[in-house]
């Protein structure tokens, strides 16, 4: 958006240049170029907060105008972001300027809002990911201080499903959904009875059948939050089998969500080498070769592979010690 309104500042106004400056994070009074546009291309020019129009601009919050020789600016316009100026929209001649008319001058103001506009969404943006990623946070630890042998599970399988998916070719997005579920993948226990998931020995059918409720209650709670419908799919399918044998919907090969099955082979591998009431941890060659061996039934054979390659790395063992 930023580049898209300083390619529009730049025609609309009949200048060379066109340049948005930020004020860097680490020193308020620094300036950091991070959209430009150029009619006769080229590098960008170096701009400093210290040409006229832009320090005005930054002062008083209103638009500022200059000429002169050279690769003067001519004008500049704040860009506003919780009543401070976080930057400006700039441009500058490689001639010597005519004055700026009013006109344009109220344009630039306009085109500099626009560009304010997108860095108030972004910031909404990283706000909003950054309560979610705490939810998620805390929900999988209130999970873990419940039901957990190991007090990460949640991290521990979460941390492996990203590098796993990342090795089999997810997106970068897809990567992110598949960590917050992996996160999450076992926050319906919170309405599994103590009697039920705390007992300390293999459980009965009938207590089988509320312990298999999870994933849905899991999805059910998710789903609540507006916008993590996907989110809730992938938690729902986690103990799905590539057989078409498990639950809660009988899902099987590709019609489980690719997450999902990473979910479930990351999830079985870490419970393996994790210590429980009832016995002893596996080695991770042992819980390799468990995994293995159903890969094809339980598990999808490429997220076994991938498994096989992350789980059994140096980096992983020392994270998991």
């Amino acid at each position: 958006m930023l580049q898209r309104v300083a390619a529009l500042a730049c025609r609309l106004t009949d200048v060379d240049e066109a340049v948005v400056l930020l004020r860097g994070r680490a020193h308020t009074n620094s300036m950091v170029a991070v959209a430009w546009h150029c009619r006769h291309g080229g590098p960008i020019p170096a701009w400093r907060e210290s040409q006229a129009a832009v320090r005005r601009a930054l002062e008083t919050g209103l638009p500022a105008a200059e000429s002169g020789r050279g690769r003067r600016l001519s004008a500049a316009a704040p860009l506003m972001v919780d009543g401070a100026a976080r930057g400006v929209l700039a441009l500058s001649s490689l001639e010597e300027t005519r004055p700026v008319a009013p006109k344009e001058l109220g344009l630039l103001a306009e085109l500099a809002e626009l560009g304010s506009s997108a860095l108030i969404e972004r910031d909404l943006r990283a706000r909003a990911e950054a309560v979610l990623d705490a939810g998620v946070r805390m929900l999988s630890r209130a999970v873990d201080i419940r039901d957990d042998y190991t007090g990460r599970h949640s991290a521990q399988v979460g941390d492996l499903a990203r590098r796993v998916g990342s090795r089999i070719g997810m997106t970068a997005g897809e990567l992110e959904l598949l960590e917050y579920a992996a996160r999450l993948h076992d926050v319906g226990k919170l309405g599994v009875p103590d009697s039920i998931l705390l007992k300390p020995g293999p459980l009965d059918e009938r207590e089988w059948e509320v312990m298999r409720r999870h994933p849905e209650w899991g999805a059910e709670m998710i789903a609540q939050v507006p916008g993590l419908e996907e989110l809730a799919q992938l938690v729902v399918s986690h103990h799905e089998r590539w057989d078409g044998g498990g639950y809660p919907g009988g899902l099987a090969g590709e019609s489980i969500p690719l997450a999902s099955r990473v979910i479930c082979a990351c999830d079985a591998f870490e419970a393996m080498v994790s210590r429980r009431p009832y016995r002893a941890p596996l080695s991770v060659e042992d819980a390799l070769a468990e995994l293995v061996a159903a890969s094809g039934t339980q598990f999808d054979p490429h997220v076994v592979s991938a498994v096989e390659v992350e789980a059994g790395s140096d980096h992983w063992i020392a994270g998991t010690a």
